[in-house]
């Protein structure tokens, strides 16, 4: 029984069965958060890449321009679910102290900001101060992530916030024709 006991052969193959489903299991759950942790950082930058070009804008913006800003988001994104974006207006109306809804339209399933959304705490404590006709590009992007292993995560909506002001022109205008005129342009 002694020589049993002292026995030692067959001690790796022992353990390699017990520490080889926790590699793998680590390494999963690694390249899962990695995954999130990547695609959660191409949503954002693709947000910051949009307003700056919504920033820098001279023309109006019309519905092939936004399916256009929709498209980079796409690809800059790496997304390979739904994406959804929002591009809003506002200003500030002093004589009124609030803030005023200028336009706002979107690209994807999603609906458009309304005035009525600006009085919302959570929405206005997001919101800086401006100077009275003073106009601010609001760009909010949706991308919808699932991770590619169900390992820890669920599947989320990974959501992004940019607020960035004209910087060509003193705003920024919408004309829901795509050659359109001033007769047809919102401010």
């Amino acid at each position: 029984m002694t020589g049993f006991l002292r026995d030692e052969s067959g001690t790796l193959s022992l353990e390699a069965v017990i520490v080889f489903p926790l590699l793998i299991w680590a390494t999963l759950g690694m390249y899962v958060f990695f995954d999130a942790f990547r695609s959660s950082s191409d949503s954002e930058r693709a947000a910051y890449a949009i307003s700056d070009m919504l920033s820098r804008e001279k023309s109006y913006v019309t519905p092939e321009y936004l399916t256009a800003l929709h498209n980079v988001q796409k690809v800059l994104s790496n997304a390979r679910f739904d994406t959804r974006i929002r591009t809003s207006v506002i200003g500030w109306n002093k004589a009124a102290a609030d803030y005023q809804l200028r336009w706002s339209k979107t690209s994807g399933s999603l609906g458009a900001l309304q005035q009525s959304d600006l009085q919302a705490a959570t929405l206005r404590a997001r919101l800086p101060l401006i100077a009275d006709g003073d106009q601010m590009i609001l760009l909010e992007t949706f991308t919808d992530y699932s991770p590619p292993v169900n390992f820890g995560l669920d599947p989320m909506t990974l959501e992004n916030f940019v607020v960035v002001r004209p910087r060509q022109t003193a705003r920024l205008c919408w004309n829901s024709q795509n050659d359109g005129t001033s007769a047809t342009e919102t401010c």
